[in-house]
């Protein structure tokens, strides 16, 4: 059985394992530009990156950007090809949600790729009507959650 560790923050080894990941998944097997994810929103975010023990290495990543004090935007969210499946995405989202309540946020929003809608409507994010985006050739979809106070 697979054993997963998680590590959270914006620390340097945490980043930087974030950043290979998005690398290799967006820009290596995607083929999108790598100024894409170069946003500037790195340095006031929090990182997640879940870890395969075993293999000792990142294989999940994702990130919460803070916008103003209740507000904040879950990006890069990413699962490495041979770990899907294993609900490891949901995993890095609600681990993101937990971090934005401690944080105080109360209305949490994504901009995924078309294709994964289902997915997040299945973890409680609604589908924000005409708004829509283009990165390289995937079509991207506007997603918004607000949390519940604790």
């Amino acid at each position: 059985m697979m054993e997963f560790k998680l590590s959270q923050g914006n620390n340097g080894e945490i980043f930087k394992d974030a950043s290979r990941l998005r690398k290799s998944i967006f820009v290596q097997e995607q083929g999108i530009s790598d100024t894409v994810d170069e946003d500037g929103r790195d340095p006031q975010s929090t990182h997640l990156v879940i870890y395969d023990q075993e293999q000792n290495k990142a294989i999940a990543t994702g990130r919460l950007s803070p916008e103003g004090s209740e507000k904040g935007c879950l990006s890069r969210i990413a699962v490495s090809s041979e770990y899907r499946g294993h609900q490891l995405g949901q995993k890095v989202i609600r681990s993101l949600e937990a971090e934005a309540a401690k944080q105080g946020l109360h209305y949490l929003y994504l901009v995924p790729h078309a294709h994964l809608e289902n997915f997040y409507s299945r973890l409680g994010y609604t589908t924000i009507p005409d708004k829509a985006d283009l990165v390289g050739d995937y079509p991207l979809i506007y997603m918004e959650k607000w949390l519940s106070p604790s």
